[in-house]
């Protein structure tokens, strides 16, 4: 049991250290990711943005090329109106420039309305193209920055991180899976003794547990919070 306990306070000193590696990364990983994200969505607004302008000029242009053909018409009306004879001639030919200038008129409003359009869609790609090249810069130095911090911690990290598989794997599977519960919800599984208290949330420990975890025969956990319980190497800590 005592090998058992010496191997469980080396494995929760190896996760403490990659715990602290993690936190010296601070949260520049989830940042990243974050302005991964808005980059991605600012990308799809704008080729939506920019796709619907394209289309609105194609519609603009194709109304346009409809509005020169009646005014072309319109003309053509006009100039009948002298040459006509009769007043059923007359009124059929004044009915159809109406029609005509309906349809001009139907023309123009439909292209102020795509061309307020356009105005508006060409001032979201401006902020857009903007908003963008703003989250290219901030990706690039949160890259930079995580790149630096974790060029520094990687080969510290892949150690420990084979040490952790090697302290694993001396143990059984019920310490090990006992170890990792305790570790996921306190955060911290082996805790030292502490002025004959947990060293985890300071809950006294009677003599009689002291002299038993002192002697390291047995499994021992905190009556308190549950943590495992070991007796210090340094005196300090007694």
């Amino acid at each position: 049991m005592k090998n058992i306990l010496k191997t469980l306070t080396e494995l929760q000193d190896v996760d403490t250290q990659l715990a602290e590696i993690e936190a010296h990364k601070g949260n520049l990983p989830q940042q990243v990711q974050n302005l991964e994200a808005a980059g991605a969505e600012v990308q799809g607004r704008l080729e939506a943005a920019q796709a619907k302008v394209e289309a609105d000029k194609k519609e603009l242009k194709t109304l346009g090329s409809s509005k020169d053909e009646y005014k072309t018409k319109l003309a053509k009306y006009q100039d009948q109106l002298y040459l006509v004879t009769t007043n059923r001639e007359y009124d059929a030919l004044t009915n159809e420039i109406e029609n005509v200038k309906s349809h001009i008129q139907e023309i123009v409003d439909q292209q102020g309305i795509l061309t307020d359009e356009v105005e508006q869609l060409e001032e979201e790609i401006d902020a857009l193209t903007n908003r963008q090249t703003e989250l290219k810069e901030n990706l690039a130095t949160s890259r930079k920055e995580l790149t630096s911090k974790t060029d520094l911690t990687n080969a510290r990290q892949k150690e420990l991180e084979t040490q952790r598989e090697e302290l694993a794997d001396k143990l059984s599977k019920r310490y090990l899976r006992k170890y990792e519960r305790i570790l996921q919800v306190r955060g911290q599984a082996v805790v030292p003794v502490k002025r004959r208290a947990c060293g985890g949330c300071h809950k006294q420990i009677s003599d009689q547990l002291l002299f038993e975890i002192k002697q390291g025969n047995r499994f021992i956990e905190c009556e308190g919070c549950g943590r495992i319980l070991v007796y210090p190497d340094s005196e300090d800590d007694k």
